[in-house]
């Protein structure tokens, strides 16, 4: 609205400003009031025109910030007597209908609008102070944009010692507004300020942190060297009890070439490194962080005027328990801090003196390095059973009894485990593999290497040449260690052996024991089961004089246990079974040509087996027994054993006299005179000979007896004439089956 006025007032407010001394820090005809240079003007012109005057000073129009600036337009409003209708263009415009916005962006007017202002409705969209004539008091009021009235501007301070230093930069004008930092700074400015505030980027530098946990047995795990930022977390398996540090960070600016532009008002500058921390964290396996101990090591003063471009920390505290026990996935983190920061010192030349050092405000770099607490041991995929193809043994020999002295081993699969809740960042990983092999004499391992061999963890295949004149058995060994120094260890044993053999011993024999020992265990005379025995036929010379295959004692410090030692199978802590180096017999025969399945023998040390047949009188069975020793020399031998339970035959018994075959009566008592024939036989094994005996039936007196042979027949067959009385058996020479004696 249009306002009414007041005339002039008869004082001028020149005075006030007289007050302040602000030759250094407003622009010339600009006076510093409440914390803005601010410059009344009389000279009416429209609201565009009011501004751009202000900009052409390099200010605005002012914009009220404050009541106390508010008060001030008033009471010049009150006191100018150059100011007829008491009227003042301000820095406020209509943004939307009904809304208005100082020029600094902020919201305009609130409480300072007259009353039923703004009610220009689109109409008015400047606002202009007026001090008004209707009794209703000062107050800011919507107007017409071109309509002329006085106004007033205001104006960016000029460069100065006070909070407007702008250092280190530069003001091409010297106003604030023009205010350019050096690199590495960012401008602040408002109202109050106009400084060069140090980027978050310009932050110290920490180059050194190395960092050392000790165990409370000596144990230490230290940082590799390098530079912080290029160091990892370190692994370790002892709970930490003291943590050793050095620290060394460098704050370094240099702003030499803004000498040359160096305003008088600064008298110096300094740029360093203000304080140093040293925090230890325990960070769990979930993430949790809890901060144990913080220790200062460089202290900064209020001004920060002790900073220093390069420091350095060394020392050693000690870890007091239990909050610094750690599990299996812990880290204790050892965080190093260094702010950077510095001071200013400005000349007051009004009062000839050196203001208070103006700090600077602090950035700051941080720099972490954690031991990782890992006390699981190395395991091998069988435990998880997460094994690949190929890795079926904590350490993989295909051959552990061999003929030959190279020897592929492998040992792949191995693995450090996961904490629970943890990922792969919480296992220090397996660092190295160590190979080492030790002979073993009557189940002793001997404390001297005959091969040893350290490994990374990226090669898991070797290849051993063991050489030697006799047979030896080996322990391989294979220690395991993670970067954390937790060690598991595995061994197999293996039996070298290219000279040995299987002999047989002819005062232990080998027999068919369940045929006739008065044929020599040749004919079995029964149907019942075969059984051979060959009780320490069989033997390896060596292993019997050499025990390389009994007990092996465990080892010792009694930490290989599971599958990482050889507990089954051949060659295990718990022997082998053998008799003599033999450690398997195998039993097989055939009859008439064909042969049988072959059966190993169930019962290593009876050297005895029994098998049920069906037998039948006449078969003839080859019977074999196979000893395999250690190193699979074998030795077959056979036994031949026939078959006969029947008993032979005797046909046709007659006494003959003249002729005439009788056999119970005769006319004459004269045995002498007769002659005693029969058929004797035996189809299947033939007869060896023929015992007999002439008794009186009565008294059973012995009138004679003897022994009579077998003819055998040196033919293959019987003659064709039936006549011969000839016969062959199933086993053994033809013989003449008619026998005749007197």
């Amino acid at each position: 609205m249009r306002p009414k006025t007041k005339g002039n007032s008869t004082s001028r407010h020149n005075s006030i400003h007289r007050r302040q001394d602000n030759a250094t820090v407003c622009p010339s005809s600009f006076h510093l009031i409440h914390g803005k240079c601010i410059q009344y003007n009389n000279n009416k012109i429209p609201w565009s025109g009011a501004r751009s005057n202000c900009r052409g000073k390099g200010g605005d129009l002012i914009s009220i910030t404050s009541q106390a600036l508010y008060q001030e337009l008033k009471t010049y409003c009150e006191r100018s007597n150059r100011l007829s209708d008491r009227v003042l263009w301000v820095g406020a415009e209509e943004k939307g209908t009904g809304t208005f916005q100082w020029l600094n962006g902020k919201s305009c007017c609130g409480d300072w609008w007259a009353p039923n202002e703004p009610n220009g409705h689109g109409r008015e969209r400047c606002v202009h102070y007026v001090d008004r004539s209707d009794g209703k008091g000062a107050a800011l009021s919507d107007g017409n944009c071109g309509v002329s009235w006085a106004f007033v501007c205001e104006s960016p301070g000029m460069c100065s010692f006070d909070h407007h230093a702008c250092w280190p930069g530069t003001c091409s004008d010297e106003l604030t507004s023009s205010c350019a930092c050096a690199p590495g700074f960012q401008r602040v400015k408002d109202s109050s300020q106009t400084v060069c505030q140090l980027k978050d980027a310009s932050a110290p530098s920490i180059n050194t942190c190395q960092t050392v946990i000790g165990g409370a047995n000596g144990e230490a795990k230290r940082t590799a060297p390098g530079k912080c930022q290029e160091l990892n977390d370190f692994f370790g398996n002892f709970q930490p009890t003291s943590v050793g540090f050095y620290m060394q960070s460098d704050f370094i600016l240099d702003v030499t070439k803004y000498s040359s532009s160096r305003p008088k008002f600064i008298k110096e500058e300094k740029f360093g490194i203000t304080d140093t921390t040293l925090y230890i964290k325990r960070v769990q396996i979930d993430g949790t962080q809890q901060t144990l101990g913080t220790f200062k090591q460089k202290i900064a003063t209020s001004q920060s005027t002790n900073v220093k471009t390069t420091v350095a920390h060394k020392n050693n505290y000690t870890l007091s328990q239990p909050n610094y026990k750690l599990t299996n996935g812990d880290r204790l983190c050892v965080q190093f801090e260094a702010r950077g920061g510095g001071y200013v010192k400005r000349n007051d030349f009004r009062t000839q003196t050196v203001k208070t050092p103006l700090p600077y405000q602090k950035t700051s770099t941080t720099e972490t390095v954690c031991y990782r607490y890992d006390d699981a041991k190395p395991q091998h995929c069988l435990v998880t059973r997460t094994c690949s193809f190929g890795e079926k043994e904590p350490i993989q020999i295909s051959h552990r009894v061999t003929r030959t002295s190279i020897i592929p081993v492998s040992f792949s699969g191995w693995k450090d485990p996961i904490p629970v809740g943890g990922n792969t960042s919480h296992a220090s990983d397996i660092e190295s593999c160590e190979i080492t092999v030790n002979e073993v004499n009557n189940g002793i391992v001997d404390s001297r290497k005959v091969f040893s061999r350290k490994m990374n963890h990226t090669q898991t295949t070797l290849i051993l040449n063991l050489t030697s004149d006799s047979p030896r058995l080996y322990s391989v060994n294979l220690e395991v260690k993670d970067v954390a120094d937790n060690v598991r260890q595995a061994r197999r044993f293996v039996l070298y052996d290219s000279t040995t053999n299987i002999t047989s011993r002819s005062d232990k024999p080998f027999t068919v024991s369940s045929a006739s020992m008065a044929s020599h265990y040749t004919w079995q005379t029964h149907h019942n089961d075969i059984c051979l025995n060959w009780k320490d036929h069989f033997y390896n010379q060596f292993y019997m004089d050499n025990l390389l295959l009994g007990k092996i004692n465990p080892a010792a410090h009694g930490l290989i246990t599971g599958i990482y030692e050889q507990q089954t199978g051949l060659l295990s802590v718990s022997g082998t079974s053998n008799v003599h180096g033999i450690v398997q017999f195998k039993f097989s025969w055939s009859l008439d040509g064909v042969l049988s399945p072959v059966i190993v023998v169930p019962k290593l040390f009876d050297q005895s087996y029994c098998h049920s047949l069906h037998l039948k009188d006449g078969q003839t069975y080859i019977l074999n027994i196979e000893a395999i020793d250690i190193v699979n020399n074998t030795l077959s031998e056979n036994r031949t054993v026939f078959i006969d339970r029947s008993v032979p035959h005797i046909n046709n018994i007659w006494l003959m006299k003249n002729g005439i075959k009788r056999l119970y009566i005769h006319d004459d008592i004269d045995l002498s005179a007769m002659n005693m024939t029969f058929e004797a036989l035996d189809p299947h094994s033939g007869l060896l000979n023929i015992e007999w005996t002439f008794k009186t039936m009565d008294t059973g007196h012995e009138l004679g007896s003897g022994v009579t042979g077998i003819a055998l027949l040196e033919k293959e067959h019987c003659p064709k004439n039936p006549s011969d009385s000839c016969y062959c058996p199933n086993v053994g020479k033809c013989e003449i089956f008619n026998t005749a004696f007197r």
